[in-house]
């Protein structure tokens, strides 16, 4: 940030930040808090790190830009309203609200904003806190691994409810990516299973991390015999915990076998990927019956190339689905599912990590220590 220093120092007010200047490459510093008439201030309580974090620490993540601030899961406190400043769904945000910010804004002129406006998500210029935003320019706080953040006009953010906790508020963003991809599997439900996987379905979620747990217990709120499974003991053994189905793989060969065991035989209605690895995609198409459906989630960074014989997925009339991020109206949906039972959500957060902490804190995720990791101002 040595570029900003001059910047800094004219600044009556700045905050400590997490900086990932380049790849590979966190400083902590001062960075300017600049207060407008189109802005919001929100102090941070949590700020989630995402399985995305490392990907863009370490740049493998399309479209990251640098110098950021990362952190996209943020919950926080309004601090300051700009008089002209204006959000999405249109509730009433005062000082000293608690909110959720949904990360990402659309650009409403792209093709896919005029022709599927119900879809935000789809933007192809989506300005996205603590991704594709920079550090070194206007609003600079721009990442939930901070002090503050700086919200522009236009983004959405939702109000948290008082009985859920500053801590688990952050879980909000993830829940409701794994919740869009639970509609992308179970959408088209018919009664008699014509179109889509029926009702009460069996679904498969290939990796116990964060997002395949929140993808569990989302399943399993809508009714369904979730089976969920990893090669990491100690995260199977965690899934058991929250009263989960979970089988612990073989790392090597097997995996599709001792599925289907699970199933006797058939396989699941819907099988969905938050492994995130070329292997799981393989092998996760050969979990699901003829007929099913695959939710292709846990790739979101590029992880290598699968192999697949399109005529197994033309013989047993597969549907392969990609699912990425979430809608604006899915964060809606996750706050109801985290007041429902907020003490299950709390035990997910495993690890707790200062902002002067944050390369330790994404060097954590990567290494796939406990469950979820979180940072605390």
């Amino acid at each position: 940030m040595n570029r900003n220093s001059s910047v800094i120092k004219k600044m009556a007010e700045t905050c400590l930040a997490g900086i990932t200047e380049k790849e590979e490459t966190i400083t902590l510093n001062q960075v300017p808090l600049v207060k407008t008439d189109d802005c919001a201030v929100i102090s941070i309580l949590s700020s989630g790190v995402c399985g995305t974090d490392p990907h863009i620490f370490s740049g493998k993540r399309v479209g990251a830009t640098y110098p950021t601030i990362q952190g996209h899961e943020i919950c926080g406190r309004i601090e300051h309203l700009g008089k002209s400043f204006s959000c999405k769904p249109g509730d009433h945000i005062a000082i000293g609200d608690r909110v959720i910010l949904v990360p990402g804004k659309a650009c409403g002129t792209c093709h896919y904003c005029i022709t599927y406006p119900h879809q935000e998500h789809l933007c192809v210029n989506r300005g996205i806190y603590g991704v594709t935003l920079r550090c070194d320019r206007p609003p600079y706080l721009i990442g939930g691994f901070a002090q503050k953040v700086v919200i522009t006009s236009g983004y959405w953010l939702f109000l948290l409810p008082k009985d859920i906790p500053d801590e688990i508020g952050c879980l909000t963003e993830p829940l409701a990516v794994a919740i869009h991809a639970v509609e992308r599997g179970v959408g088209m439900n018919m009664p008699t299973a014509q179109y889509g996987p029926g009702l009460y379905p069996t679904i498969i979620i290939q990796g116990a991390g964060p997002i395949g747990l929140l993808t569990a217990i989302t399943c399993r709120s809508i009714g369904a015999h979730v089976i969920i499974t990893d090669i990491l003991e100690h995260r199977v053994s965690f899934a058991k915990e929250l009263k989960l189905h979970a089988v612990l793989l073989p790392r090597k060969e097997g995996r599709v076998l001792a599925l289907r065991k699970e199933t006797k035989g058939i396989g699941a209605d819907i099988a969905i990927d938050c492994a995130g690895t070329p292997e799981a995609f393989e092998e996760g198409i050969q979990m699901v019956r003829r007929g099913g459906r695959y939710i292709e989630l846990g790739n979101f960074a590029d992880s290598g190339e699968a192999l697949v014989k399109p005529s197994y997925i033309c013989r047993n009339d597969l549907e392969i689905f990609g699912s990425v991020i979430a809608s604006p109206w899915d964060f809606g949906r996750a706050i109801q599912l985290l007041q429902k039972d907020a003490a299950l959500f709390q035990k997910l957060i495993t690890h707790r990590f200062r902002i002067e902490e944050t390369e330790k804190a994404i060097i954590n995720v990567k290494e796939k220590h406990g469950i979820k990791t979180i940072i605390v101002p």
